[in-house]
């Protein structure tokens, strides 16, 4: 039954790159430039579609430094909502909602 053990064993992949995924998510909400450094891979590529000033497509280095400035552009960092998750292969797709309340220190 190695075609059992295969499947199961790419479905363990999966599930372990949504969580990294997620686990990305959490830590740009709050800014965690440590988490997201250990979280990305070097040729990650995160692409956040909408009109917020960090609406694009961001490098690693790119969102390490976005990150380390959220809390001078927010209160409270951004608080996503996650609509879905999607994975195949090495690819993870996250589908969420943000919100941020802008600093009064601007």
């Amino acid at each position: 039954q190695p075609g059992k053990r295969a499947m199961k064993e790419e479905g363990n992949m999966i599930e372990a790159n949504k969580a990294v995924a997620l686990r990305f998510v959490t830590a740009l909400g709050k800014g965690d430039v440590d988490t997201l450094g250990a979280v990305m891979a070097d040729e990650m590529q995160a692409v956040a579609t909408g009109t917020c000033l960090l609406s694009g497509t961001r490098s690693r280095t790119d969102i390490c430094a976005a990150a380390g400035m959220l809390g001078q552009m927010t209160r409270g960092g951004i608080e996503f909502s996650i609509l879905t998750v999607t994975a195949e292969a090495d690819r993870v797709s996250v589908e969420c909602r943000s919100l941020a309340l802008p600093s009064t220190n601007a």
